[in-house]
């Protein structure tokens, strides 16, 4: 089974858990394979809990059980994406419209940007700092992620 088939199922799975699925890992650490399946609600002002995290491991675990994807062994990690989650995607950017975000530049040597998120496109961002709409190419961005405010 392939981790792009893994994780369809994967999905459907955490659907019915009433969560959405926002990645799928297979990571290493300390000698150790994990299979880290990251998970948010459905309702973008509801924050993952530790139950939620829980019911969802009990429901995956015994799919993986019979399913047994790997021929080695590892450990499964259910855990949300956080409340600095990067934003991959395009359905990760609509999601979070106007939120505050942080953007990584490409080149080390250029500032971060926070602000905003009005818009976004296959080739740019646009973000308000303060009163200014500030518009960057995509393929200068490294890394774009949520800076909440408390």
């Amino acid at each position: 089974m392939t981790l792009e088939s893994l994780t369809e199922k994967i999905r459907s799975l955490v659907k019915t858990a009433g969560k959405e699925l926002v990645d799928v890992a297979l990571i290493k650490e300390q000698n150790e394979a994990i299979l880290r399946v990251t998970i948010e609600s459905i309702d973008v002002t509801q924050n993952i809990t530790i139950d939620d995290c829980t019911k969802v491991s009990y429901l995956l675990s015994p799919f993986l059980d019979v399913e047994d994807p790997f021929s080695f062994p590892y450990s499964l990690e259910v855990s949300s994406p956080g409340s600095y989650r990067e934003l991959k995607t395009d359905a990760d950017l609509e999601r979070f419209l106007k939120s505050d975000i942080k953007i990584r530049f490409k080149e080390k040597e250029k500032a971060s940007l926070v602000g905003s998120l009005i818009a976004y496109t296959q080739e740019s961002i646009l973000i308000q700092k303060e009163d200014t709409e500030i518009n960057i190419d995509r393929s200068q961005i490294r890394k774009i992620s949520l800076r909440p405010s408390f």
